[in-house]
């Protein structure tokens, strides 16, 4: 059997395998916290309420200089209890990156992507 066969397949499957894992579009917004809405504002902690895409609000929350964030309508208790964030102090970026749909406008978005930064403490 020749090679030239087996290769014209692998390359279709490839080809084929490409086009279906293609990602689709993204949408970005700006996180501006002096716009947000302030739910909870304690000595040790604070829980905003931010624009985010469309009816997806963001909620930022802080607690010991640590960021944790919440993306689209999400349980209540989720917004007054739930806290993921990382060991070193840190800081959520102010661009947000919704991945959409191959239509690049479908809703819900699939994911919403936020960098967290480390914040240097002196030592």
């Amino acid at each position: 059997m020749s090679i030239a066969p087996l290769a014209a397949i692998v390359c279709a499957a490839l080809l084929l395998s490409a086009a279906g894992a293609r990602a689709g579009s993204s949408s970005y917004t700006d996180l501006d916290y002096a716009a947000c809405r302030k739910l909870v504002d304690e000595e040790s902690s604070v829980i905003l309420q931010c624009a985010g895409l469309k009816e997806y609000p963001v909620y930022a929350k802080e607690a010991d200089l640590r960021r944790s964030t919440l993306f689209g309508p999400v349980k209540q208790s989720y917004v007054d209890h739930a806290f993921e964030s990382f060991a070193p102090f840190n800081r959520t970026s102010t661009k947000i990156e919704w991945r959409m749909g191959e239509s690049g406008t479908r809703l819900p978005p699939s994911c919403a992507i936020s960098s967290r930064i480390p914040t240097r403490t002196r030592g």
